[in-house]
């Protein structure tokens, strides 16, 4: 059987590659834009001073520490190993379960670093360190 003329017919494909190009592209361009960088310097840190505007005022949790290194949890005097206590009474009390520490910056780092790791046993899913705003 013999279909056709005798000779074999090729037809030229050709690919068009122009929409892969676009597709391409438009990757690297979201690859572009959405890509963060990050610049984690070490020393030196001076963190007690803010240049953006400071914290609204809501009913969170405030946890203050003084420089003499008296801890505040609102306005009780709490001594650090009843914190966690307090900060889980404070926070089921509070309409946002955020809780904030305002640092004097003399205070130890000790001290900043038990109220952290008492609000996270306390169940504090938000926590937020206040600064003073630069004038």
């Amino acid at each position: 059987m013999n279909f056709g003329n005798g000779r074999t017919s090729r037809r030229n494909a050709l690919l068009d590659i122009s929409p892969l190009i676009d597709v391409v592209f438009l990757l690297l361009i979201f690859f572009m834009v959405s890509t963060t960088f990050r610049d984690e310097a070490g020393l030196p840190l001076n963190l007690p001073s803010s240049v953006s505007k400071g914290l609204k005022k809501t009913d969170n949790v405030v946890v203050t520490i003084s420089e003499k290194g008296d801890i505040y949890v609102g306005k009780e005097l709490t001594p650090p190993d009843k914190l966690t206590g307090v900060i889980k009474k404070q926070i089921a009390l509070a309409k946002k379960k955020e809780l904030i520490i305002k640092a004097d910056k003399s205070a130890r780092y000790e001290l900043v670093y038990r109220v952290m790791d008492a609000s996270r046993q306390a169940g504090v899913k938000s926590l937020s360190v206040a600064g003073e705003m630069k004038k």
